[in-house]
Formats: C-alpha cells, sequence, structure tokens
C-alpha cells in the first residue's frame, strides 16, 4: 500500500471522527431534564458505576491475556509484545491529550451536578481505543469474536456512564468516535515504527454477507403525534434522549437482522418546575428491540437505508416533588415499543461510516413520537 492511500484511508478516518465530535459537542442534552430541579444529591446506582470503572479496562485485558498465552505457545514473540506496549503508549497520550483538551475547553457540567468536566467521556474513550487495538490485533487476524467481545464491553461500558449519570448520551457518543480514531492511528504508526506495517489497513467490503455491524447511537424523541391518554400526574413525562448500542449480522448484501438496546432519559414538557428528593435519581427506561435493516447504495459513500425494530420497554416507579413540595410518585409505564427510521449512511472509510436518520415511534404508553438520531458505525 502506497503512502499517498494510507494518507487518504486516515482523512476519511479523521472525518468520521470529527463529524461525530462536532454533532455531539453541538448537542445539549440536559434539555431533556428541563423543568426537573434537584433539591440535592443525584443518587448513583453504584454497581453500574463500579462495572463501567473497570470495564473500561476490559478489551486491554483480553489483549493482554491472549498476546502472553500466545507468547507461551510460540505464536507471538517479544517483538510482538513489544509493537503491542509500544501502540498502547502512543495511544494512550494521544487519547488523554485530546480528551482533556476538549474537557476543559468545552467545560460542560456533569448531569449529576458534578465539575464540568462531562464533555467527552474519557472511560469511553479508553474503552473503544483498547476494543480498537484488540479487533486490530485479534479479532482481524483469530477470530472476530475478539471484535465482538472488544466492542461489546466497550458499548456497555459506555451506556453505563450514561445510567450512572456521570455524562450525557453526546459525551459517551465523542468518546467513542475518539477512542475508535486513536486507536486505527496508534495500530497504523505503532505498527510503522516497528518495521511491521500492516497493508491492510482496512477489509476490502463494505458490507457484505457474514459481516458484522456495531453502531453506537443517540435517538431523541420529541413531541408526540398522537396522544393515548394517561396519568395526568406524570402527562408531561416523556422519553427524551436515549444511548444505546446496535449489532447488525447481514444475511445478504444490502439486508440484514439486527438488536439494539438503549438507556432513555425522560424529560418534562409539564407546566412549573417537578424537584427531585435529596437522593433522588433522574427518570430513567430501558429498551431492548429486534428487527430487519436494508441498505441501498445511492452514489458513492452514500446510501439510504431503513430498519425497522419492535420489542418492549421497561418502565420504572419514581418519586418527584411538585412546586409546593408535596411528594408524588411517577410511575414510567412499560410496554410495547416499535420504531420505523429512515436516513443516509454516510461512509467514511472501509469500516466506519456515520449515520443520520429520522422516523417514528410508538413507545410505550407514551403515544406516537417523532424521532431522530445518529449512530457511528463499524464494520467487521
Amino acid at each position: 500500500m502506497d503512502m499517498k492511500k494510507t494518507v487518504l484511508m486516515f482523512l476519511a478516518l479523521a472525518t468520521a471522527a470529527a463529524s461525530v465530535v462536532a454533532q455531539s459537542a453541538g448537542v445539549d442534552d440536559g434539555y431533556v431534564a428541563g423543568g426537573i430541579r434537584r433539591a440535592g444529591t443525584v443518587a448513583q446506582p453504584k454497581g453500574v458505576s463500579a462495572f463501567s470503572d473497570i470495564g473500561q479496562y476490559l478489551p486491554g485485558g483480553i489483549m493482554l491475556g491472549t498476546g502472553l498465552t500466545y507468547l507461551i505457545n510460540g505464536r507471538q514473540d517479544w517483538r510482538d509484545m513489544g509493537r503491542i506496549a509500544l501502540t498502547g503508549v502512543i495511544g494512550a497520550a494521544a487519547e488523554v491529550g485530546l480528551v482533556n483538551a476538549l474537557k476543559y475547553t468545552v467545560c460542560r457540567p456533569r448531569p449529576d451536578g458534578g465539575a464540568a468536566t462531562s464533555f467527552p467521556s474519557g472511560h469511553s474513550a479508553t474503552s473503544f481505543f483498547l476494543a480498537t487495538m484488540l479487533h486490530r490485533e485479534y479479532g482481524r487476524t483469530v477470530s472476530p469474536w475478539f471484535s465482538v467481545a472488544g466492542y461489546g464491553i466497550a458499548a456497555a461500558s459506555s451506556l453505563g456512564r450514561t445510567a450512572s449519570y456521570h455524562h450525557w448520551t453526546s459525551d459517551v457518543l465523542c468518546g467513542a468516535a475518539i477512542g475508535v480514531a486513536v486507536g486505527e492511528f496508534a495500530c497504523w504508526l505503532g505498527g510503522l515504527v516497528a518495521g511491521k506495517w500492516d497493508s491492510q489497513v482496512w477489509p476490502d467490503r463494505w458490507p457484505d454477507e457474514d459481516s458484522w455491524s456495531f453502531g453506537l447511537y443517540s435517538h431523541y424523541s420529541f413531541d408526540r403525534l398522537s396522544d393515548y391518554g394517561g396519568d395526568a400526574a406524570t402527562e408531561g413525562l416523556r422519553p427524551g434522549v436515549s444511548s444505546g448500542v446496535c449489532g447488525i449480522r447481514s444475511l445478504c448484501r444490502g439486508v440484514g437482522v439486527m438488536l439494539s438496546a438503549d438507556f432513555t432519559q425522560i424529560r418534562w414538557n409539564g407546566e412549573g418546575d417537578l424537584t427531585l428528593p435529596d437522593g433522588g435519581t433522574l427518570p430513567l427506561l430501558k429498551t431492548l428491540r429486534a428487527g430487519v435493516t436494508g441498505l441501498l447504495p445511492l452514489a458513492g459513500p452514500v446510501s439510504a437505508f431503513s430498519d425497522l425494530q419492535a420489542g418492549y420497554v421497561w418502565g420504572a416507579d419514581y418519586t418527584l416533588a411538585d412546586e409546593g413540595g408535596a411528594l408524588f410518585d411517577a410511575a414510567l409505564p412499560s410496554g410495547f415499543d416499535i420504531r420505523l427510521d429512515l436516513g443516509l449512511s454516510l461512509r467514511t472509510a472501509k469500516t466506519m461510516a456515520v449515520k443520520f436518520y429520522g422516523g417514528l415511534e410508538h413507545y410505550a404508553g407514551y403515544g406516537l413520537l417523532a424521532s431522530a438520531g445518529t449512530s457511528f458505525s463499524l464494520v467487521f
């Protein structure tokens, strides 16, 4: 592979990451909590937070364990381990620099009311950087299940940052984009310095039979198009912004099956303000869906796509206070969910795409909602 082609590929990679960063920086997810004030500290699910703290490093642990196992049985030597270590140092330095430069430039407050260092998520950047190293080192050469495990753990760790109220959705999406971009760059540069230039920066197919696609997405639900009624006390509570992960298995060219899961923060559209009592939590829904997807190439790197998914929403009960300080229980309903999305996919590299879409969604007991979203996808 000549240097000109390599430079063009990395320019495409940088464009993909920069587009996600720009989208994320321009989105204030805080609107979902508009009208919901905090009377004290927001309680955080300790188990979820602890998993994210540990999970961000698990892809690296898998890679280290695999490398040591291969070193012992002779499938790798110390030069390979040195190259992996060099790649890790290069990537870690670049990731820490980029993340902290943005944190102290944007200065976005965290959703739990903590320090103004929310954007972007350092946990997401770290986990996706290590997952990309695992994918490049063993997912492409040994088994794609290394890639599935690495990116799956990174996504779960990232979603845990929103579920534990440490980050907004756009913080996580931006962190993931930085992690993937830094990981690809570090693997290439580390190999080049170590004298092992990877001539196959990306696979030749996009996407074809027997390929996996993995996406981290943000999804925004807007005003109801139709209302099915509900409890007057919680009438103003409705889905706001979701952060989730989606996996697609291609069955044939342009057609696949998909599975997605997300957390959804609730927004308040009613009159006046509600208050979260001391130790209360921000409303959060959990959804699991399955469906089918289709991709139609249009021109160059642009394709049209459509997704049809159905699943179930798990609601929860919360305690809120009205303007007079009176406490009341807000029951967020559970029920059937169906979503139809149409949009455009911009392929920014052989294994990377940014998607933009809009659609309709029947969301449990909330009625029919208009929605829009964006995702950052990888294919392996």
